[in-house]
């Protein structure tokens, strides 16, 4: 439980991101995703969105 969707993603970053982790999320992910992957000493990685709309 949490309030929000950005303390439920932060919970589960804190649950299981170890400093040095290498974390893979899209360049249009929420914002948080790269702030608390930083927070928890993860290393983010942004891919970028193939096919679809966003390509």
């Amino acid at each position: 439980m949490g309030n929000g969707s950005n303390d439920v993603l932060e919970l589960a970053a804190r649950t299981f991101i170890s400093s040095g982790d290498e974390v893979i999320y899209s360049k249009h992910a929420f914002a948080v995703y790269e702030i608390v992957t930083k927070a928890v000493g993860g290393i983010g990685v942004k891919g970028k969105a193939t096919g679809g709309f966003w390509s």
